[in-house]
């Protein structure tokens, strides 16, 4: 690791601690960062990776201790600042790209607007022109429209490129980027990498955190493994993705799914033996979807046609991907089968009787047939509710009244997806995002579903607990029976936990089939087009030696 600092270092960090309370969080961490390098800080959820960057702008927290020899900023030392120049070299100095952008952009003001108050100095016209050149480098079409409209009336991926363009106003000579790409697809993510290549080729330094290995490699020259805390391997990028030497380096390369082959396990686990409970396959249409349109009407007066003319089975014991971009129409699907949108045209049926068109007083006591596992199970759950009684209104389907012996069924609950007795007492605040999420498909397997919806269930995980769910949920395809309909950007993700993929543009599904065919030879131009954009974690063969 360089000991010495050049005139092109601009980070310079060395046996960096921070605490909390009585206990060390981050301990004897030490790196530099050079102008137009990418240094990466990989690691699971609790390593220490965002507070180490946010300890760089002075944002570690109120009650934090950070303690270093060095903590240097282009030369800057941050410990010695006051608060008023911290202010001042965030933004000017550092930009900072967050993953949740929602929460990050201001909800009561446009983009534009905020973009705009990073400018102060420049004539008012110059200003909004320069808005709109920002938004236009981050990848942000019809800017001009984008630039007036606030961050809830943004898709994911659309708010994360103006989040971007605020962090690159001033043109900050080092960006940090904390897992920037994180739950978008896989042409977005491509623009986005696609511009943070830019401004490292520009001469940005550029600190990325993220747990997408592949997309490490795209991005990093240098790569540091965090893990309690402490920096446990770090090298060239080509070298500790391709020969690491650390186990816990080689534990992280061997979670990931790509190039994994459907039903082989990902994570340490324990489950069933792939021959002893096999997957209940049959030819039973479980659920059926066809014909589906689905237009909303706009503002101006003209229709937006959501959903065209979709179909699609799904069977019992199957998984059927469904991948495309944001705005494809993937959600307002699943909010279809889900029974949450009735279609204009075309119907669904599940187990061949009717489902899409009953009305809601006949399906609600099917309803328990088909569940869904969300993307952010936090912002679904009752923060006020324990474990426990989440689980339980769940299988008392919202009745006041629990059935006798409901205790038990909630501990078998817990015991099915991994997670012990103790965690019923506890809110889902004081969980992990993996623990989290495996609350999330107790919930829904509560009701006893035949179908579940997994609408991007392991997309903001990090590979290890990514890696745990992925298992958990063939485990309990293979012990119940279960279809799932799983969407997701994650095209490593979709060919490992699929049997069928069907692709989704504009609305419309423009190809689908077995998983292999469908994205090994893909027939249709946008299908190629996803896969091109799609990073893959080089040295695939050099990695099935780490598999286990």
């Amino acid at each position: 690791m360089p000991q010495s600092t050049t005139p092109e270092t601009v980070l310079d960090v060395r046996d960096l601690r921070i605490g909390f309370a009585d206990a060390d969080v981050v301990s004897g961490v030490s790196f530099t960062l050079q102008r137009g390098q990418c240094l990466a800080l990989v690691g699971e959820s609790g390593s220490g990776k965002s507070v180490t960057a946010r300890a760089l702008l002075g944002l570690a927290g109120p009650r934090s201790r950070v303690r270093a020899q060095r903590l240097h900023v282009l030369g800057q030392d941050v410990l010695r600042l006051s608060g008023r120049a911290l202010r001042a070299m965030r933004g000017r100095d550092v930009g900072l790209v967050l993953q949740d952008a929602l929460v990050a952009l201001d909800p009561l003001r446009p983009v534009g607007r905020e973009i705009a108050a990073a400018l102060r100095g420049i004539p008012a016209r110059r200003r909004r022109q320069r808005v709109w050149e920002l938004l236009a480098a981050a990848g942000v079409p019809q800017p001009q429209r984008r630039a007036a409209q606030r961050a809830d009336e943004l898709s994911g991926g659309l708010r994360q490129r103006a989040l971007i363009a605020s962090a690159i106003a001033l043109n900050p000579p080092v960006l940090i980027a904390d897992e920037p790409t994180t739950a978008l697809d896989t042409t977005v993510q491509d623009q986005i990498l696609q511009l943070l290549l830019g401004l490292k080729q520009a001469g940005t330094g550029l600190l990325l955190i993220s747990h997408d290995l592949a997309v490490i490699g795209r991005v990093a020259d240098t790569v540091a493994v965090m893990r309690d805390g402490a920096i446990v391997e770090h090298g060239p990028a080509r070298d500790v993705l391709a020969t690491p030497t650390h186990p816990y380096t080689r534990q992280l390369l061997a979670a990931v799914p790509a190039d994994r082959p459907r039903g082989t396990r990902l994570s340490d686990r324990p489950g069933p033996p792939a021959d002893a409970v096999p997957r209940p396959l049959n030819d039973v249409a479980l659920l059926s979807a066809a014909a589906l349109t689905k237009r909303y009407a706009l503002p101006d007066g003209s229709h937006h046609l959501a959903v065209d003319d979709v179909s699609f089975t799904l069977h019992r014991g199957r998984t059927l991907g469904l991948v495309g971009e944001s705005g494809s129409g993937k959600t307002t699907t699943a909010r279809i089968v889900l029974g949450l949108t009735r279609p204009d045209t075309g119907e669904v049926r599940l187990d061949g009787q009717p489902w899409s068109t009953l009305p809601e007083s006949r399906r609600r006591p099917i309803r328990p047939r088909i569940g869904a596992i969300y993307q952010d199970p936090l912002g679904s759950f009752d923060p006020r509710m324990t474990v426990e009684e989440i689980l339980a209104d769940a299988a008392s389907l919202g009745h006041s009244t629990r059935p006798a012996g409901y205790r038990k069924e909630i501990m078998g609950l817990l015991d099915a997806v991994g997670l012990p007795a103790a965690t019923a007492g506890r809110r889902p605040a004081r969980l992990s995002g993996g623990q989290r999420q495996r609350v999330a498909i107790a919930r829904a397997l509560a009701p006893r579903p035949d179908v579940l919806i997994c609408d991007e269930p392991v997309s903001a995980l990090d590979v290890l607990v990514q890696a745990q769910i992925l298992d958990l949920l063939d485990d309990l395809q293979r012990e119940f029976g279960l279809g799932y309909l799983f969407i997701s950007h994650d095209l490593g993700v979709v060919r490992h936990v699929s049997d069928d993929v069907a692709v989704m543009t504009n609305g419309r599904i423009v190809e689908a089939g077995p998983t292999e065919q469908v994205l090994t030879a893909p027939s249709h131009p946008y299908t190629r087009r996803l896969l091109a954009a799609a990073p893959r974690l080089a040295g695939a063969s050099a990695r099935k030696e780490l598999l286990p």
